[in-house]
């Protein structure tokens, strides 16, 4: 008897407290102004905006299909690099995307090219933030 007492206690204490912090979160997230776009720069305006059809580096004709083959100089043991132990293969960062990507080519004169600090959604479709950036939401494909 006590047991149910308990219980039942338990549920409305925690639905009281989801509906407060929902009812908080929700009144404070939008007192300040948000900005939503899926480019996102620290010091300056992003170069591309959305409407770009491509890359300008990228060839959009180019043609598709064929095999990569990669070597590997030494052994591995897992696929996963976010263990204490095991080897990964060196070439594991082509298999994973983030979030968001920056323009160029990575590791050519391209790498930076004149947005340093610029990145643009990638697997992210949109990013939220506040004036003073001390949050971000991605809005994921």
């Amino acid at each position: 008897m006590v047991g149910k007492a308990l219980r039942s206690l338990n549920k409305a204490i925690y639905r009281i407290s989801a509906a407060l912090s929902l009812l908080l979160c929700t009144s404070l997230g939008y007192a300040e102004s948000v900005t939503k776009t899926w480019s996102f720069a620290e010091f300056a305006e992003p170069k591309f905006d959305q409407s770009m059809p491509h890359w300008p580096y990228a060839n959009p004709d180019a043609p598709s299909g064929g095999t990569v083959r990669l070597s590997e100089v030494d052994n591995f043991d897992t696929l996963n690099f976010y263990v204490l132990k095991g080897r990964w293969p060196q070439s594991i960062g082509l298999i994973y995307d983030s979030l968001m990507t920056k323009s160029g080519i990575l590791g050519t004169y391209l790498d930076y090219g004149d947005e340093i600090t610029a990145r643009y959604g990638l697997l992210a479709e949109t990013v939220e933030y506040p004036e003073d950036l001390s949050w971000a939401v991605f809005n994921l494909r």
